[in-house]
């Protein structure tokens, strides 16, 4: 076995010898703007789940719980819908990484406040509206 400096000075001179090792080594290390649909993905089945949920199986004592519900089910699915176009824009991880943040700190304080009874548990709404209003501002830069 090659002592550990032999190794690393192989890999100078093989990045030296051949510029494409260096690529190799960038594009296995740069996260992949697609990785957005994925989250779109998982965040959408999540989204149809608890408004199926929110319409069928959900009935508050308090019925102003059920529109907290609904709103949270609607700004989940609506900028779901928008992190599906984070590959196209110009920063893909800083809009996608701020529209999931502002899903689910909105939308789930509002489901948890919601599915509680309690508005203690929506605290974390106004952090995840700034981030959904950030996110929509990341597009102008």
């Amino acid at each position: 076995m090659g002592e550990p400096s032999a190794i690393y000075s192989s890999s100078i001179e093989e990045s030296l010898i051949n510029p494409s090792h260096n690529n190799k080594i960038k594009a296995r290390t740069r996260v992949d703007p697609l990785l957005w649909h994925k989250v779109a993905a998982i965040f959408g089945i999540a989204g149809l789940g608890l408004g199926t949920y929110g319409f069928h199986m959900y009935h508050p004592q308090d019925t102003s719980f059920k529109q907290v519900w609904n709103i949270a089910n609607l700004y989940h699915l609506t900028h779901t819908a928008a992190l599906v176009g984070a590959p196209l824009t110009r920063r893909p991880h800083i809009f996608g990484a701020l529209l999931a943040v502002g899903i689910l700190l909105f939308s789930g304080g509002c489901y948890t406040a919601a599915y509680f009874e309690n508005k203690k548990y929506s605290s974390t709404a106004p952090f995840g509206g700034f981030a959904l209003v950030a996110a929509w501002a990341s597009l102008l830069f």
